[in-house]
């Protein structure tokens, strides 16, 4: 009976420090979210009215099987709205630095300013990227209608 109750006991604490874990790594990753949306503004030609930058390394098989096709999909699916920028990070350090990219992939979407709007630590499915790029168009659309 001790046995169990020990092993209980073990189980519990464990998984209270699994939550903790799970809850500082989250908190974690809204900070470097937060402060990458504060960031520097990309500088480049604003020709769409979103840009993501894709950073990536060469030996990231993620990269090329997953993210790689999914931001192709999301540049077909809003033709000339959306621009990829792929970025090599280990080539571009200063680049990931000022985006604090931890792992890759990581895409960050701008808007027409330049502006992170969203940061995307990890594989970002087509669906994700889709409501994020929308709701930069969302955006673009209200300030151009109250600007005329």
């Amino acid at each position: 009976m001790a046995a169990i109750v020990l092993r209980v006991g073990i189980l519990a604490l464990v998984s209270v420090i699994t939550v903790i874990a799970v809850r500082v790594g989250q908190a974690l990753v809204r900070r470097q979210q937060r402060l990458v949306q504060r960031a520097t503004r990309f500088v480049g030609t604003a020709a769409e009215p979103v840009r993501i930058l894709a950073f990536h390394t060469e030996d990231c098989t993620q990269c090329r099987t997953h993210q790689a096709p999914a931001l192709e999909r999301v540049a077909a699916a809003r033709p000339g709205q959306v621009r990829i920028i792929d970025v090599d990070a280990l080539a571009e350090p200063e680049l990931a630095r000022q985006y604090r990219v931890m792992t890759v992939p990581t895409t960050v979407v701008l808007d027409r300013s330049g502006q992170a709007i969203e940061v995307n630590y990890g594989l970002a499915n087509t669906t994700r990227l889709l409501t994020q790029v929308d709701g930069v168009l969302a955006g673009a659309t209200a300030t151009a209608a109250a600007a005329s």
